[in-house]
């Protein structure tokens, strides 16, 4: 994410009062449904109801969008690779880079 879509993703969504955890967990997975939110956020339906977690998600949806100026995150496809498998038939792995593994910015 850029910084100026962090900011406004951080600033927009102080009034829900998420962990630090939560929020970059939001950030990089962008979650799509009710379900995805309930695996990222604590202690969900006692923190918020059923109106907040359709805003959060509409707002993620219009603050983080796929594609676009946002691209190279974790929903860009990467290059594949083929290998061996153990009975010796090929297969083919996403070949990850190391800069794939650290999200988040210092």
């Amino acid at each position: 994410q850029s910084r100026d879509v962090t900011a406004t993703f951080l600033t927009h969504f102080k009034w829900a009062k998420m962990t630090k955890t939560e929020k970059l967990s939001i950030l990089n997975s962008r979650p799509t449904s009710l379900v995805e939110l309930y695996l990222i956020l604590e202690e969900c339906d006692e923190r918020f109801n059923d109106q907040d977690l359709e805003g959060i998600l509409n707002d993620v949806q219009e603050l983080l969008p796929l594609g676009g100026e946002n691209e190279g995150d974790a929903h860009t496809p990467v290059e594949k690779v083929e290998c061996m498998t153990v009975d010796g038939t090929s297969d083919v792995e996403p070949k990850l880079e190391s800069s794939d593994l650290t999200r988040f910015p210092e």
